[in-house]
Formats: structure tokens, sequence, C-alpha cells
């Protein structure tokens, strides 16, 4: 331990110290081969060498140089340039030493700031343009320090594998930019963590409320006052300890447990400390020129729900920017974030939840819409955008688009609207909420996504969803209205003097439908700011309630009280219940029969269905749960409102039935239209079904209605096939079909499975696996073909005679060739994507020939 600790004041230190060791003249690591610099703003140039060394930087005609410091620390500034395609070297020359980054252009430089990003694995995103490059950049594994760390002399190429190195984030937005500006892009893509631990001191200290943080970083580092006064308190303590210590081993006294005083800084191993990340991942960075950031917030990354009920959240990320614009020297430096969307981690059953999870309801029916209304509230600084994702399902090939359009309009000043609209005001007039909103560009209007991945679609009724108003009893009711021009009208009958409103206060809010003619949604807000309600103590207070006061509240615009009342309801008396349930379910209105099948599947979560998903039999059907399933049945197979299709599927999931009659249902769920309930059906297949004849079956109808669009059905697909246990000639030859139907875009997260499927799977002679059959072959060479050349077919090879495909892949590469030709020829629409993929395929088929 003693050891530890003085490794750690060696770490604490040395970055304070003059270097003592000799050292050639380095450059910063992000420097690299086929490097892009930023035009129009002076760019910094620095490294290491030895102290006093004078060192030199010559690119496109200019001549810098600097003398290394005491530590051998150097900088130059290029003056500001104009972009260029020109290939050109950067040279830095020290005392008969130098270092050239050859290839190097002059554009337009963004930093992406993520925690975690889809790799570009599959074929889903489009390819990037043939002049972008990217820079993945830290430590993907270990990424904090308690220290901020300098990194020279790793001069890595930009962008050397475009599949490898780009992802579902980057590659929309890079092309965006790129076919938009017409210069040379690059991107920088840092993994990152929490946002306490992302945001450099700077940040802290510049927002008034956070400079507690900020006082306390500062006793981490011995180099100002405060943290000089904390190393001393420290060091005399040491030195106390010490004298202790050495008084116990004279007189041969046991010294445990006694360890020495903490040094100051961080505790190490929590990186959620304040600037712990911001320190190993984004200061080595410092202070390359960029044009601005964006910020992707990932939603699995946020297990923890202190994440979504941080009060400060909102000076926080305003700390963020403005600690990245001092760091990076950009005061009007233009930064924007994601504003999150569904949990991902926490996205099971939206009737009951997983009630194994401990504080799961406080979680998913309160935090999550504060903390994005704390999300909209950033915007009180200029230069800065926020990113709705709610109505697309975390889809980043989306979300890129989105930055981009921001980007554009904002950072280069494009005609072009950066952001679906932001609640401004409202005014009441009589019973009526008139809302004003920022970025009405073109005025409001409803529209829906019928499917992520297609166009838009307006609803010309023009009725909005999802919005709420309450009175001065605080308690809100849904609120019904339209879009009039760049308004919305809204009231309540229940509500006569209402003073606040909201809209899309929900756990998971897709389904809201106000957008800007752009075609960019609206941001879900609070106009108050009240304390939110705790479920479970609204299921308490709920309880107390007539059956009759929580049927008007099943109808309530807010899971929070939505599912409260059917929690509650659920208590009441089973056979009072089962006819009102069946009622509901026969509702006209959508919100009713939601909260029947809600209600429904509480009823039987309480008393029969057992808490774990895996290692538990089927529940054995009662009449009573026949009854209850085949009511849901009925209803499902004649049901068109995807909200109600996504609670039976669920409720489905929550009763634990599992019968032939319920498996078809649970089917024709499992391949509709509509992905919300896609995901709620599979995900009732992957924790509940145990037959292996279901789960089959359920497999090839997967297959075979090629369910391509969005990624979180596609994955829970790919896990039911790959449990299957798919085997025989009819599995082969349905892969196979599935194979040859993928298209640039589509079937990305279910390909892993197919993959592992397909290594395992035998002809009916048992000897060749199904890899080697003619028509999965022609499957592979087609995904090869549009680009999918990584994952999937990571380890297909090792599988497969590839001298018995010898001519097939040969065959391949002419055809491709001559592809390539004539989309360089004719250039149809979309052909750099194509012959993009198709330069891609025929590199690697040619690898696989050669090995």
């Amino acid at each position: 331990m003693n050891k530890i600790r003085l490794l750690l004041v060696a770490a604490m230190m040395l970055p304070f110290f003059d270097q003592a060791e000799t050292q050639a003249v380095e450059v910063a690591d992000i420097f690299g081969p086929e490097m892009i610099l930023q035009r129009d703003i002076p760019v910094p140039i620095w490294g290491s060498a030895q102290p006093g060394e004078i060192v030199t930087v010559e690119f496109a005609g200019q001549n810098k140089t600097a003398t290394a410091d005491s530590a051998g620390r150097w900088s130059v500034d290029l003056q500001a340039m104009q972009a260029s395609d020109a290939l050109r070297t950067l040279t830095v020359k020290g005392d008969g030493e130098s270092v050239a980054i050859e290839n190097v252009r002059v554009g337009e430089v963004w930093l992406v700031l993520s925690h975690g990003i889809d790799k570009q694995f599959s074929c889903e995103g489009p390819v990037p343009r043939p002049d972008a490059r990217i820079r993945p950049f830290g430590d993907s594994r270990n990424i904090d320090s308690p220290t901020p760390q300098v990194k020279t002399g790793d001069n890595r190429q930009w962008g050397p594998s475009r599949h490898a190195s780009f992802d579902l984030l980057t590659i929309p937005f890079v092309n965006r930019i790129s076919d938009a500006t017409g210069v040379p892009v690059g991107i920088v893509r840092v993994e990152v963590g929490g946002l306490d631990a992302t945001i450099p001191v700077e940040g802290f200290a510049a927002i008034s409320e956070l400079k507690d943080i900020a006082q306390r970083v500062e006793t981490w580092y011995p180099t100002n006052p405060r943290g000089k006064a904390a190393y001393m308190q420290w060091y005399a303590a040491m030195q106390h300890w010490r004298a202790v210590i050495e008084k116990k081993m004279a007189t041969g006294e046991s010294i445990r447990p006694a360890q020495p005083p903490l040094v100051p800084g961080p505790e190490l191993g929590d990186p959620a400390q304040p600037t712990v990340v911001y320190n190993r991942q984004i200061h080595p960075l410092v202070p390359f020129a960029f044009r601005g950031a964006i910020h992707l917030q990932e939603e699995s990354s946020q297990g923890d729900p202190s994440c979504t009920t941080d009060l400060r959240y909102t000076a926080k990320m305003r700390a963020l920017v403005a600690g990245l614009r001092a760091v990076f020297r950009r005061p009007d430096m233009p930064v924007a974030f994601s504003q999150r969307g569904t949990p991902s981690i926490y996205h099971g059953h939206t009737v009951g939840g997983k009630e194994n999870r401990e504080n799961i309801s406080e979680l998913n029916f309160n935090a999550w819409h504060g903390h994005r209304d704390r999300q909209r509230r950033v915007l009180s600084t200029d230069g800065v955008g926020i990113i709705v994702t709610a109505d697309v399902e975390n889809y980043e090939g989306a979300i890129g688009e989105r930055f981009a359009r921001w980007a554009l309009a904002e950072a280069y000043g494009r005609d072009g609207a950066s952001s679906g609209p932001i609640y401004k005001s409202h005014r009441v007039e009589g019973d009526q909420v008139i809302i004003q909103f920022d970025h009405a560009d073109g005025g409001l209007m409803t529209a829906h996504y019928p499917k992520i991945g297609q166009p838009l679609v307006e609803q010309p009724a023009g009725r909005v969803r999802f919005f709420a108003v309450a009175g001065e009893d605080r308690i809100f009711h849904r609120a019904y209205g339209k879009v009039k021009g760049d308004t919305v009208v809204l009231s309540s009958p229940k509500v006569a003097r209402p003073i606040a409103v909201r809209y899309a206060c929900h756990f998971d809010p897709r389904g809201m439908n106000l957008y800007n003619r752009a075609g960019l949604p609206a941001s879900p807000f609070c106009s108050d700011d009240w304390p939110m309600a705790n479920f479970d103590t609204t299921v308490e207070q709920y309880k107390e309630k007539s059956i009759d006061e929580l049927v008007a509240r099943l109808g309530y615009p807010t899971m929070l009280h939505s599912h409260a009342a059917a929690k509650a309801l659920a208590t009441k008396d089973e056979a009072t219940l089962l006819p009102l349930i069946k009622r509901l379910l026969m509702d006209t209105h959508h919100d009713l029969r939601c909260g029947g099948v809600r209600t429904l599947g509480y009823l039987y979560w309480y008393g029969l269905v057992p808490r774990s998903y895996y290692g538990q039999e089927p529940q054995a059907i009662t009449p009573e749960i026949s009854t209850a399933l085949n009511w849901i049945a009925h209803m499902a197979t004649r049901e068109r409102d995807m909200h109600v299709l996504r609670c039976s599927a669920e409720a489905f999931g929550l009763i634990g039935a599992e019968d032939d009659h319920i498996a078809s249902v649970v089917k024709l769920l499992a391949v509709d239209s509509d992905p919300l309930v896609r995901t709620a059906a599979l995900r009732l297949c992957k924790y509940r079904f145990k037959t292996y004849e279901h789960n089959h079956s359920l497999a090839h109808a997967v297959l075979a209605e090629h369910p391509h669009g969005d990624r979180t059905s596609l994955a829970l697909a790919g896990t039911i096939i790959n449990h299957a246990r798919l085997n025989g000639p009819t599995d082969i030859e349905a892969i196979a079909s599935y194979l040859e139907k993928v298209g640039p875009g589509q079937g990305g997260p279910v390909m892993p499975s197919l993959g592992d499927t397909l290594r395992r799977v035998y002809l009916p002679d048992g000897k060749r696996k199904a890899l080697d059959d003619p028509r999965v072959m022609s499957g592979l060479l087609h995904l090869y073909s549009i680009g999918y050349r990584n994952y999937f077919l990571y380890g297909i090879w090792r599988w497969v005679t590839v001298e018995d495909h010898r001519p097939a892949i040969e065959a391949e590469i002419v055809r491709l060739e001559k592809e390539i030709e004539r989309l360089e020829r004719e250039k149809p629409e979309n052909w750099q994507d194509l012959s993009g993929r198709y330069s891609a395929a025929v590199e690697g088929l040619r690898e696989v020939l050669s090995k």
C-alpha cells in the first residue's frame, strides 16, 4: 500500500517538474499522416524537445520557431489558412532532428465526444467520402487519470481504414459537412465518461454555482496556492505518520492497520471524479484547432439514476461548454449535445418494469423527463445546440444527420433550420393555453415516422399529443389542442384556470408528434419547476381512491399517473376487475385500452408471475389467465394503435404465459411494421419463451418478414435466431435468402447472430458447414459488395475452404470492378457511396484470396 501511494505522489508531481533526461524533438500525438488542419483560424502546433532547444515548424510556406521551456515543452501558432486539397508536409525540426507529417490538408475539423459509439462494423450507415478523415483518440479501456496528460511522439495516421474507423454517428455528420462545404473534413473522436469527469477545471471555475467543485480540484495540484496548501498539509501529516511508524518499529509494536495519509487528488479507480476523464482523453488534444464540438450522450452508460436527478446538471453542461471553449482558446466555439432519449439499459417492460431492480420505478417514471428539461435549459448559452433524439429511438445515423444540420446552420451560416421547436413562453386566455416556440421554422406541424429510417409523414389534422396542463393544485391533466401557425393552443376540460404546461414528460416519449416544417422535433419541456412526484408514493396514495377515480387516471398523459393508477387498480378485487378490464380493452380511446392492458399485466404480475426471467418454466395457464390472454390476443389481432399493441406484447410477457395461440399472436407482433411493437414482442420472446418450437418458428418469421430499420428489434431478433439453433436445410435456405435481401443501411445488428448460426449449421450430409452452401456464399459475397467487411465476416473465412469458392470470389471481383467503372462514368445518385462500398469489397476479397 505504501509503495502504491508513493507511486501516486510521483505521478501527481511529475507533470510539474523539469524533465531531466535528454529527448528528441516530438510532436503531439494528434498530429499524423493524412490529417486535416482547421481553416480560417490560427492553428497551434506543439510538442516536446530538450529544454532550451529551438524548434522550427514549416507548413504551407509558413516558418515558425519556438524555444522549448524548462520542461521541454514548445508551441507555435500557424497563421489562419484557406482550405486546400493539396497534400503537403508538416515538418518539425530540432537540433539535427526532424519529424515529417505527410499528406496534410486544410479544411474543417470537428471534435466528437461520446460514451461509446456503435462502430461501422456493418453496412448500416453510408460510406464516408473518400477525402474524409477520422482519428479515434484516447484510451477506450482506461479513460481516467488523476493528472492532465500530455502525449507526444505517437503520430498515427488519420483514417487508415475508413470502414474500421468511422461509426454510425460520424459518417452521416462528416458526409453532410463535406458535401455542403466542399472542403476536406476531419473528425477527432474521443470516448468520454460521466459529465463531471469530462469537464475541465476551467469549466467548473467559470460557473459560479460550481466553484466548490473547482476549488476541490485545485487542491489536487501543487501549482496553485490552494493546491500548495493542501500538499503542505498532507506533507506535514505524512511526516507525523512517519514519525509514529518509526517509533512503533523501534519498540517492536504492530503498525497494522495504520496507513499513510491520503495524497490530495481524486479517488483512485473512480472514473466519475471531476476532471479525471478530461485529463486523459481530452487534455492531450489541447489546444488543437477545432471548428466545433458535438457531444453524444449515450443512454446505456447511464445505469446510475444520479445522472438524471442531478439538480446542477444544467450548470454542469454550461461548465462543459465553457471549459471546452477555454482550453481550446475559442470563446465562440460552437458546441451541441444530444438530448437523452430512452435509457436503453432500463428499456424493459413499460407495463410494470423489472421490479427486481432497486429504484427502477422512480427512475423510469420520474427522473428522465425532468432531466431532459434540464438539458433544454442549457440553451440559454449562446452558440449551443441541442439535438432531440427520442423520436428516432437513439438511431445514431439520424442523430448524426441532425448534428450536421445544426452545424451547417449555426457554425457555417447556411440556410436551414438548426433545431426543432423550443419552448419560449405561454399565455393563458380563459381556459386555453397558447404556447409560443423558438425555432418554429416555417410553422409548426404534427407528424410521425411510420418506420425508423423512413421519411417523416405529416399528420394533417394537426392534433398534438403528450401535452398536459395543471392548475393551482399542480395536478396535470391531458390537454387537447391543435397547431395554429407558430403556436399550439391547448385546453383541458378538467382545468378551468391552467397555470403550467408540459410536453412529452414521459420516461419513453416516442410517439411525440410536434415538429417544425423543417422536419425537426420539438424538445420535451416543463414550464414549471415543481418537484417531481414519486412513483411508489403515488401508487400508495392511489390505493385509497375508488375504482372510478383510478380508471379516470388511466388516461393521464404521463406514465407516472397512468402506471401508478394501473398498479393501484390491480390491488382491487379480481372478480370486480376482470369485467372492468374487458370493457377497457374495448374502449374507443387508446389511452384507456393501454390502461386496461397495464392493469391486467399488473394484476397477474402481483400474484402469479415468477420474478425471474431466466431459469423459470413457463407459467401455468389457469382458466382466468387463459381468458385474459384471449382478450388481449383478440384485441391485438385487430388493433392498429402502436401504443396499445406495445402494451399488449409487454402484458404477455408479464403474465408469462406460453401456448400455441399466444405464440401465434406474439409472432404477428414481432414482425409488426412499427419498431416499438416489434421491440416489445421480441423482448417477450427473449425473456419468456422457453419452447424451442415457438422460438424456432419465430426466427423463421423474422427472417421471412425482413424487418430492417431499427437496430433494437434487429438485435433482439438476432438473439432469438441464435438461440433457436437453426440447423436444417430449410433454415439454411431462409438465412441465405435473408442475406441476399439485405441492402445498404439495413440489417446490421442481426448479422453477428446470423454469423454465429452459420458457423455451427451443417448440411444434411453432416460433414460440410452451411458456409459451404453455394447460396449462402452468394449471400456473403453480396454483403461484402455493399461494404459489410467487418465483425460479421470476421472469422468467417476460417470456416470456409476458400479454394472451393475461388471462381465465385474472382467473378465477384470482376463484377464489382465493372460496377465501379460504370458508377464513376455515369455518376448516378449516391454513386460515391456505392463506389466506396465496392472498392472496399474488392480490396477485402483480394485479401481473402491472397491468404
